[in-house]
Order: C-alpha cells, then sequence, then structure tokens
C-alpha cells in the first residue's frame, strides 16, 4: 500500500473521531423563498465546511500536556493538515508519555512509514500489535508496510492475522486480493 493509502487511513480516522465535526458536517435547511401557503417542500440537505479541530486540541493538549489520546488526536489532525513533522513530534510524545499505548505506537508507525522510515515505522507497529494482539487495525498498517518494503510473504501473513480479527478490515482485502 502506498503512503498515500496510509495517509488516506489516517484522514478517515481523524474525520471518524472529531464527533463535532461528524455532527455539524450535514445540516438540514428548507430551500429559501419557499411560500408558506404552497406545498411543502422536502428539506434540502446542505453541507457546511467541518470546523478545523486543531486550535481545539491544541487548547486540550495546553490544559492536558501528557495525555496520550489529546497527544494522538492532535497528532492525526496536523498529519490531516499536512503537518507531518508536528504529528510525528504529538506521536513520539505521547509514546513517550504512555508506552503502553497499542494505539499511539501505531500512529506512529503509519507516520513514520509515511515519510518512509520502514525499519522505525515497522518497529512501531510490532510494538502496536505486541502490547494488543487484537487491534486489527494495527495488524493491517503492519502488513501495509511490510508490503510497500518489500516482505510480501511476511505482509499476507500479518494481513491474514488482520482478517482473523476484523474480517471486514478493506485493507486487508484489498492487500490480499
Amino acid at each position: 500500500m502506498s503512503p498515500g493509502c496510509l495517509a488516506a487511513a489516517a484522514y478517515v480516522t481523524v474525520l471518524l473521531s472529531s464527533t463535532v465535526a461528524a455532527r455539524d458536517a450535514l445540516a438540514l435547511s428548507t430551500v429559501e423563498g419557499q411560500d408558506s401557503s404552497g406545498p411543502a417542500r422536502a428539506p434540502v440537505a446542505q453541507t457546511k465546511p467541518a470546523a478545523d479541530p486543531v486550535p481545539q486540541m491544541e487548547q486540550a493538549l495546553a490544559k492536558s500536556p501528557d495525555d496520550p489520546k489529546v497527544n494522538v488526536a492532535l497528532a492525526l489532525a496536523y498529519f490531516d493538515r499536512g503537518e507531518h513533522a508536528r504529528a510525528l513530534e504529538r506521536l513520539q510524545h505521547a509514546v513517550k508519555v504512555a508506552p503502553d499505548s497499542s494505539e499511539a505506537h501505531n500512529w506512529l508507525g503509519v507516520v513514520l512509514i509515511d515519510r518512509a522510515d520502514f525499519p522505525k515505522g515497522i518497529a512501531a507497529l510490532r510494538k502496536a500489535v505486541a502490547l494488543d494482539p487484537k487491534y486489527a487495525r494495527a495488524y493491517a498498517n503492519l502488513g501495509s508496510a511490510l508490503a510497500e518494503s518489500g516482505d510480501l510473504d511476511e505482509a499476507v501473513e500479518v494481513f491474514r492475522q488482520a482478517l482473523a480479527l476484523e474480517p471486514e478490515s478493506m485493507t486487508a482485502h484489498f492487500n490480499l486480493g
């Protein structure tokens, strides 16, 4: 899987984890200029631009600088904005303050792989699955990293592990064909 696909996975995670943006993403309104005496018209869906979650997350980080979940969420938001160095910094801090966080190790691995640092990225992803052997997303990310680094045999095995844990894993299905 290309770094772009890993970035897309991180992007989807940021969108899904931002409850405020998800809740506010779709607003219903009636058609402007509707004559109230005529037949009612169905509401029209209008999309509102999602609010940038970074300022709010930075405020949360200021209050709890060692909270690994805040660091990971902010890192993913930075990554989404293309601020990869800042994302890496937040993830490295998350791993430092929460060395047992499989999520922090997983996303650190994804960002490192995106930067083409395969040895460190694969090591972080291996740590994520070692910390949480049931973390299907980490297995899928590890499989993608292994495939991208050329270790196709191990990648196939890791994707199979991901599918055993999460039979609907799109990443694993896509990569196994």
